[in-house]
């Protein structure tokens, strides 16, 4: 079981370290928290939570708490991060303060008149219609993407043990990003680099799973921080690894990013069709905390175009 720890890519003036469910990492398999989440429960958000302050006119009003960010409080309210930015004159969204307050533009639910429900592991937090066509590989998958709950991919292949971090198996890709992985990994291999897949495809029903992990271990506002909700997992797609190397004893860890191995595949990966989905410091963007392991395969010439745009995978797929 691989121990994975997560700083928080977008912080509101308290530092939560937490274990990492990424957006979304298999408990059964190769992840355990490693941080204390005993020690940062007094930071963290409770998961759940019932306010009795009166509720004030429209446009209302928000407290700001420890362990908001702007993407929660956009999603609690029902609203986007950017008509938040643009009501609240807002020049950098990482300056929240706790006790600042905030305007609601046309809030679509009301704070403090009803606790926010425990998800049972197969709620969604944004509008998840699914792709009416067929999936493909520029599918964009976040928050406010979902994939039909029974959709798997058509063609998917065993990765070789070799390529696996030390006690995995079974895991699998579709061929042609497991043909691309292996010749990514096999190039880093030459260039000194030993990197493996900790996880890779991942069901509706095993995503189910491991968010409701996360929300039992972390309680829901932290986890959806680090997980996906079912269906809102790229994993879900065939086409996503998280990767690792001995550096970081094979974990899944933000310490990844300034590794050898880590550097090496922020410089290549996309030579061979992958792109980084979170980055650091765009949790606003990406809704989740900096996954330095997780790497989705989308093909060279996107994977170029991606690396150039300067945008978030989220942002450029939306395009």
């Amino acid at each position: 079981m691989k121990i994975r720890l997560l700083a928080c890519g977008f912080l509101v003036l308290l530092t939560v370290a937490v274990a990492c469910g990424g957006d979304d990492d298999d408990p059964n398999g190769d992840e355990t928290p490693t941080g204390s989440p005993t020690a940062t429960a007094g930071t963290a958000s409770p998961a759940l939570s019932t306010h009795t302050s009166t509720p004030t006119p429209t446009p209302q009003t928000y407290v700001v708490q420890a362990g908001d960010t702007l993407f929660a409080i956009a999603e609690r309210f029902g609203v986007t991060v950017e008509a938040l930015i643009a009501a609240n004159n807002i020049d950098d969204p990482e300056s929240l303060q706790i006790g600042q307050e905030l305007i609601i533009p046309n809030p679509g639910s009301t704070p403090g008149t009803t606790a926010t429900p425990e998800p049972t592991g197969s709620q969604s937090p944004g509008p998840t219609d699914p792709p009416t066509g067929e999936v493909t590989l520029l599918q964009l998958v976040d928050k406010q993407h979902a994939l039909p709950s029974d959709y798997v991919p058509p063609d998917l292949a065993g990765i070789p043990g070799a390529n696996l971090v030390p006690g995995q198996g079974g895991l699998q890709l579709r061929s042609g990003a497991r043909d691309a992985l292996l010749s990514m990994l096999s190039a880093a291999s030459a260039d000194g680099q030993d990197i493996r897949v900790s996880s890779a495809y991942r069901s509706y029903a095993t995503q189910q799973s491991t968010f409701q992990y996360w929300v039992d271990q972390l309680g829901y506002d932290e986890a959806v921080r680090v997980s996906a909700m079912p269906g809102h997992s790229e994993h879900q797609l065939g086409t996503t690894v998280d990767l690792a190397s001995a550096e970081v004893s094979w974990a899944l860890t933000e310490g990844f990013g300034n590794t050898q191995a880590g550097q090496w595949l922020m410089n290549h990966a996309y030579e061979y069709g992958f792109a980084l989905s979170y980055p650091e410091g765009k949790e606003h963007i990406t809704g989740y905390a900096y996954e330095p392991w997780h790497w989705r395969y989308i093909g060279e010439d996107a994977a170029a175009g991606w690396y150039n745009s300067g945008l978030t995978l989220n942002q450029y797929l939306a395009n």
